[in-house]
């Protein structure tokens, strides 16, 4: 691996975060749903605690990426093919990239790990827009239901997060 490579590497874990801690941050606030209360990892969580650094909080803040996305991904509907993709080229970027890029001898290993590294930036980035346009008809639809919607006022970037949601949510509200 050249330094691009681990150039890409970092900003791979970097858009990975991102997009995991956006998600975290939105699904806290669904820790009173009954499909939340049914797993002790979301039983307590609010927003404060999963924000918190204090250690006493860590445990509540177990919860994988992918357990997450089971367990919320259908409530806010961007669950699919293309969630479940990122989580696992997530899992195995931060598990296994070693293995993949020096494979063994029975082993094929990523082919070309740059281009990899690349096309999960892409998705993570896309993602993080799908979820800034989720949040930002969450934001709507609490000022709609305190009267308040005269104090929105939508950006071009939320307008364009919005239609990254939609595509993914039509998926769920289109009859198959």
């Amino acid at each position: 691996m050249n330094e691009e490579s681990f150039l890409l590497l970092g900003l791979a874990l970097y858009t990975a975060q991102k997009f995991e801690y956006g998600l975290y941050g939105i699904a806290s606030h669904l820790s009173h749903l009954p499909v939340a209360k049914k797993d002790r990892r979301f039983t307590n969580l609010t927003p404060e605690i999963f924000l918190s650094s204090d250690p006493e909080h860590k445990a509540c803040r177990k919860a994988t990426l992918g357990q997450i996305c089971e367990l919320f991904g259908d409530s806010l509907l961007i669950s699919g093919e293309e969630l479940e993709s990122f989580v696992a080229s997530r899992n195995l970027i931060v598990h296994d990239f070693w293995r993949e890029v020096n494979p063994l001898k029975d082993s094929i290993g990523i082919q070309n790990p740059d281009e990899y590294l690349r096309e999960f930036i892409e998705k993570g980035l896309q993602l993080t827009k799908v979820l800034h346009g989720l949040l930002s008809h969450m934001i709507e639809a609490a000022a709609k239901s305190q009267g308040r919607l005269d104090e929105i006022a939508l950006t071009e970037c939320d307008i364009e997060n919005r239609k990254a949601f939609e595509a993914v949510a039509s998926k769920w509200l289109t009859p198959q």
